[in-house]
């Protein structure tokens, strides 16, 4: 009974670590300052998925499989940025947004 128990736990964790993890992780900035923003969001337009940055401006968004993802990048008081990201492993990509003009015409 006790190999039993360790076979099943050796094949477990066999398949968690080998089981690839696809990542993008980055930075959101202000592409004036270049200062990381806060809660700024990358949306996949595939799965639905949002993650929000912290202070610093940084984000990780895990993806299911290697492929091209269509992304939205928005923050408040900020244009709202949609690029194609293709991700096959952990990729690095920074976004930098431009605020919106509050000037009349």
């Amino acid at each position: 009974m006790r190999s039993k128990v360790f076979s099943l736990f050796f094949i477990l964790c066999s398949y968690f670590t080998t089981e690839a993890q696809i990542v993008l992780q980055g930075k959101i900035l202000d592409s004036t300052t270049g200062k990381g923003l806060n809660k700024a969001e990358v949306y996949n337009k595939i799965s639905g998925q949002i993650v929000s940055t912290g202070s610093s401006g940084l984000y990780e968004l895990e993806v299911d499989s290697a492929a091209v993802y269509p992304l939205v990048v928005f923050a408040f008081g900020y244009e709202v940025q949609e690029r194609e990201v293709y991700i096959d492993g952990t990729e690095t990509f920074d976004f930098l947004l431009e605020e919106i003009s509050t000037e009349l015409s």
